[in-house]
C-alpha cells in the first residue's frame, strides 16, 4: 500500500502545471461542420464547446454532452465574433 501511494504522490508532483486561464479558445462560425442551431464552436482534443441561441454545449470525446441555458436569455439575440483570428482551421 505504501508503495502504490508514494508512486502517485511521485507522479503528482512530477506532472507538469497547465494555467487553463491562459490557453485562448478558438472559435469559428459554424458553416455546416455541426447542427444548424449551433453558431459557433471550438474543438480541443478532449472536447467540443458550441454556442447557440441561449446555451451553450460541451461535448466530451466520449459522447458525453452538457447543455448549459442562460435563464431569461433572448433566444432572437445574435452571437456575433468580435473579429477575425489571425489563424486559419480546415
Amino acid at each position: 500500500m505504501r508503495t502504490i501511494l508514494f508512486f502517485v504522490a511521485g507522479v503528482a508532483i512530477g506532472a507538469p502545471t497547465v494555467k487553463w486561464g491562459n490557453i485562448p479558445l478558438n472559435f469559428e462560425p459554424n458553416a455546416g461542420q455541426a447542427s444548424a442551431e449551433l453558431r459557433y464552436l471550438t474543438r480541443g482534443s478532449s472536447c467540443s464547446q458550441y454556442l447557440a441561441p441561449g446555451e451553450t454545449v460541451h461535448a466530451g470525446a466520449n459522447g458525453f454532452r452538457l447543455r448549459i441555458g442562460f435563464a431569461g436569455a433572448s433566444l432572437a439575440a445574435s452571437i456575433i465574433g468580435e473579429e477575425r483570428q489571425a489563424s486559419t482551421s480546415n
